[in-house]
């Protein structure tokens, strides 16, 4: 586990270094390279958080707490508020009975911070 996590961190890394060596003439070309490389960067490291969001609470329920851990607490008791406001989203379009509603627009599954936590 811990090694998956490093393995994603690592890599986030990487895209950053590799967005801030590419260069090219064209300015527009260079903001379309760094944008890519930024958001591959931030993929990896929501990868790396996801994991992280789905093994503590096994490791936790045996009382196992690695040191990784410490760097993920926060994304943890985050990931808990945003499942109860996930849930509390369905209650209310299941009562009105419109699952379509607009007013829930946006990506509700998105890593909530990109932090760099190594």
């Amino acid at each position: 586990m811990r090694r998956t996590i490093a393995y994603h961190m690592w890599k986030a890394a990487w895209w950053e270094e590799k967005g801030l060596l590419q260069t090219h003439g064209d300015p527009i070309i260079q903001s379309g390279l760094s944008g890519s490389a930024c958001r591959q960067a931030a993929i990896y490291r929501c990868i790396a958080e996801q994991c992280a969001l789905y093994w503590l609470p096994h490791l936790k329920s045996k009382g196992i707490m690695p040191l990784w851990a410490v760097d993920y607490e926060s994304s943890l008791s985050c990931h808990a508020a945003n499942q109860v406001d996930e849930e509390f989203k369905d209650e209310i379009l299941d009562i009105e009975g419109n699952r379509d509603n607009t007013e829930f627009e946006g990506d509700i599954d998105e890593c909530p911070n990109f932090d760099n936590k190594q």
